[in-house]
């Protein structure tokens, strides 16, 4: 297996216990990292790392094909029933993506056929919803226009494709157009994560669609839901992070878990954000000064996270999945860090 590329982004997606964690490596191979959550140590489930899948090559024979994925490309991953996809950008940094569905994984050639260009700086995030007995991928992306605005692709299965915007999930026409988006910016080259909406969210009630989060030009944490809506700071919180910090989220469906990149000695930091208030940071991890992160919630009580660390002794960067239980009895801490394991992924 090659050494993973240092830096590289990383996506994460839980199916049941099954946990598959996207990756480059130094060749620029993207691969699938496949493990689960297996019962050890009593009743505890742990996240345990099987085995690597070879997902799409960079070079054919010395040669970049036009739809292989650039060096240092962001990922994002998201499913549909049994089948995965993973989205990726090219070196003109259009964006593409290929399905679990055969080996060597095939390309989406009706996002293929969109010709979507994303800002070279981009992340990207995907989520799976479900509205009226359809499911639908929602894929963000950030566009090279001057105002940075995070834009949104969707394949609905009511009707099989790909479009620029909302999903088609109703049996009625899709609605009006939402109004225009805000022109003051996002970071340039924010981390973008999204969870499914729910009540408590501080967004729009009647929307659907999920709450995507991200880093706002002030450093602030930011969410909005939905196609093109306008984006706002949590208003009962002053969350700011040091600039471009990697970020992921996770919700249980009563608490959002944000775990974030300091600027003090690159640790990995999580809040719980609960009825418009945060918890206390804590410290869970320390990874590579500029590793993505990535997390993802199998079950109500475990959360993985995935990240980079340096093996001095081999002289490489590898990737570790942290699980992290829940505690019943603990109200003010029930995610402990001395409680996380920690599982070196190949």
């Amino acid at each position: 297996m090659s050494p993973y590329l240092p830096d590289t982004a990383l996506t994460a997606l839980a199916v049941g216990k099954d946990v598959y964690t996207y990756a480059q490596t130094d060749e620029g191979v993207l691969v699938e990292c496949r493990g689960q959550l297996k019962t050890v140590r009593g009743n505890q489930d742990i996240y345990s790392y099987q085995f690597q899948n070879h997902v799409l090559a960079r070079y054919e024979d010395d040669e970049v094909p036009d739809s292989a994925p650039k060096l240092f490309t962001p990922l994002a991953a998201a499913c549909i029933g049994s089948t995965r996809y993973l989205f990726y950008v090219d070196d003109k940094n259009f964006i593409h993506g290929v399905q679990s569905r055969s080996t060597p994984w095939p390309e989406d050639t009706g996002l293929l056929q969109l010709h979507i260009p994303c800002a070279h700086y981009s992340q990207l995030t995907a989520i799976t919803i479900s509205k009226n007995n359809f499911q639908a991928i929602c894929l963000y992306y950030q566009t090279p226009n001057r105002d940075a605005a995070i834009e949104l692709l969707s394949y609905s299965t009511k009707n099989g494709r790909w479009v620029a915007g909302a999903p088609d999930m109703t049996p009625n026409p899709p609605p009006p157009a939402p109004p225009p988006r805000v022109v003051d910016p996002p970071l340039y080259g924010t981390s973008i994560t999204a969870v499914p909406v729910r009540n408590g969210l501080h967004v729009i009630p009647q929307s659907s669609l999920p709450v995507v989060y991200l880093q706002w030009d002030t450093l602030a944490l930011c969410s909005f839901a939905g196609f093109s809506i306008e984006v706002e700071t949590i208003r009962t919180l002053d969350l700011r992070f040091a600039p471009h910090t990697s970020l992921t989220t996770v919700d249980d469906g009563a608490t959002l878990y944000c775990f974030y990149t300091s600027s003090q000695n690159n640790h990995i930091k999580m809040i719980a954000i609960k009825d418009g208030k945060a918890s206390e940071p804590q410290t869970v991890a320390t990874p590579t000064p500029r590793s993505a992160i990535a997390a993802v919630i199998p079950s109500r009580d475990r959360i993985v996270l995935f990240y980079q660390t340096l093996n001095f002794e081999a002289g490489k960067v590898e990737l570790q999945g942290m699980t992290f239980q829940r505690l019943a009895t603990s109200s003010t801490n029930p995610w402990p860090a001395a409680q996380a394991k920690s599982t070196h992924l190949g």
